[in-house]
């Protein structure tokens, strides 16, 4: 769950701003996208080493961010780290969702974890993913279709 200590989040919160920020700024906030990035920061923190990003896939600033975001966790405590990655994950996604719910951004978050899971090799990762995308339809997603189902009516 990602419940992490204050102080945790006081650490890897800006390089997730960060991260989050570029996207908007170059207009490529696709689920595969995130995706890619939700493996490479969980697989590096992981394995507790900072990669060397291909370039061809990632811009020199992605990486830049990916690695400070990646070192800022490997710093954390380590037995802390799935609680620390599904946090990371999670406010991402909030950030990606905002203010205005739609089902079209659920969908997408949905879609980025997902595309996450199919490139982890760790199964501890994979289950953090799961666990990850399963508290995000809980908190987010289920909120949301139970108010649209009372505004338009329920389809079961």
């Amino acid at each position: 769950m990602p419940y992490i200590k204050q102080k945790m989040r006081d650490i890897v919160d800006p390089h997730i701003k960060k991260l989050f920020e570029k996207f908007l700024r170059e207009g490529d906030i696709s689920p595969s996208r995130i995706g890619n990035i939700f493996n490479i920061i969980a697989t590096y923190s992981n394995q507790g080493h900072i990669p060397q990003i291909n370039r061809h896939l990632y811009t020199p600033s992605d990486t830049i961010i990916c690695k400070n975001l990646i070192q800022a966790i490997i710093e954390l405590p380590r037995d802390a780290l799935y609680g620390i990655l599904n946090y990371c994950i999670t406010r991402f996604l909030i950030l990606f969702i905002g203010d205005k719910i739609r089902y079209n951004k659920i969908q997408a978050a949905m879609e980025a974890i997902t595309e996450a899971q199919q490139y982890v090799n760790a199964k501890s990762l994979k289950a953090m993913l799961i666990c990850a995308g399963n508290e995000f339809y809980r908190r987010v997603a289920v909120p949301y279709e139970d108010s649209k189902a009372k505004e338009n009516g329920d389809v079961y």
